[in-house]
């Protein structure tokens, strides 16, 4: 059951919005649905959203050296392996 909304959009997005609608043919409803839909089912709730955002605090957040780790991963494993 769909319910009734009221939103305000700039008037930039209510061309884009309504260009969007004209090329495929959806409604400016379905595609601010849809958008929302999408937005929910990218973003971690709850718990997880928290464990998410602790994570990203801490990217980048020491140094390292040697700092092309990301490039030559299996040359140091090798190196501290052998």
């Amino acid at each position: 059951m769909l319910k009734r909304v009221n939103v305000r959009f700039t008037e930039e997005q209510i061309r884009a919005l309504r260009l969007v609608s004209a090329s495929t043919g959806q409604s400016t409803s379905e595609l601010v649905r849809q958008s929302v839909d999408r937005m929910f089912a990218s973003k971690p709730s709850g718990e997880a959203d928290s464990r998410w955002q602790e994570a990203r605090s801490l990217s980048g957040a020491f140094a390292c050296e040697p700092t092309d780790v990301a490039i030559n991963h299996d040359k140091y494993l090798a190196e501290y392996f052998a």
